[in-house]
This record gives C-alpha cells, sequence and structure tokens, in this order.
C-alpha cells in the first residue's frame, strides 16, 4: 500500500514538473514573438520619423531657395549638412536606444547594432511591418 501510493504522488510531481517546464517554454515562444514584433513595430515607427523628417527638410530647403539661395551658397550647404547631422544622430541614437532596452536573453531577438542592420531586419520581416501600417492608416 506504502508503494502504491508512493508512486502515485510521484507520478503527480512528475505530471506538474512536466507540465511546468512545457508552460514555461511555451511563455518563453510567445515573450519572444512579442519582443520581436515590438521592435518591428518600433522600427517602422522611426523608418516612418524619417520620412515626415526628411519631407520637413525638403520643404526647408526649398523654402531657401525660394529665398534666392542657390545650392552652392554657404547658407544652403551648412543648413543641409546640418540637417543630415541631425538625422544621422537620430538614426544611430534610436538603434543603441532598443538594442540597450533589450539585453539578455532577448538579445538574440534583435539581429542588429546599427541602422543599416535594422533595416535588413526590417526588410526581413517586410509582411509584418506591412500589416502594421496599413492597420494603423485604418484606425
Amino acid at each position: 500500500m506504502f508503494w502504491y501510493f508512493l508512486t502515485a504522488i510521484t507520478c503527480l510531481a512528475l505530471g506538474c514538473l512536466i507540465g511546468f517546464l512545457v508552460s514555461i517554454r511555451n511563455t518563453a515562444g510567445t515573450s519572444v514573438a512579442i519582443v520581436r514584433m515590438a521592435n518591428i513595430v518600433g522600427l517602422s515607427i522611426l523608418v516612418k520619423c524619417i520620412e515626415e523628417f526628411s519631407y520637413a527638410n525638403t520643404v526647408k530647403l526649398s523654402a531657401l531657395r525660394d529665398r534666392g539661395l542657390t545650392r552652392d551658397d554657404e547658407a544652403y550647404r551648412a543648413e543641409k549638412q546640418i540637417q543630415e547631422k541631425i538625422m544621422l544622430n537620430f538614426k544611430d541614437g534610436a538603434v543603441k536606444h532598443l538594442t540597450l532596452a533589450h539585453s539578455g536573453i532577448f538579445r538574440k531577438v534583435m539581429p542588429y547594432t546599427d541602422w543599416r542592420s535594422a533595416m535588413r531586419f526590417l526588410e526581413s520581416n517586410k509582411q509584418l511591418a506591412i500589416l502594421f501600417r496599413t492597420g494603423a492608416e485604418n484606425d
């Protein structure tokens, strides 16, 4: 009678342990998928911000040309260099911030370290990014 009881307790404990381990494995997979999607959404938003910023820069440079400045004028070139530097700093800072925010076990979900590799990651997940953008535009 004692052995039956011990066997039943052991089976119960093993069943609980196996169920717990399977649950952890499924939860970890879900967490990785959520972090991956969050990265895709974040990078999509950054790309949209850069599009808007580039448009604003184009309008600003066009206004300078309308005021009589040519592309060869020092003020025009200086303004264009400042805007390019701001854009480069924004891209590098945004990717650096994203990579620092996801360290540890979620680092493998983010296979990028700079803007170029981040855009390759976004390109490889283009369908999810398109799905996010079309959903955001419909709201």
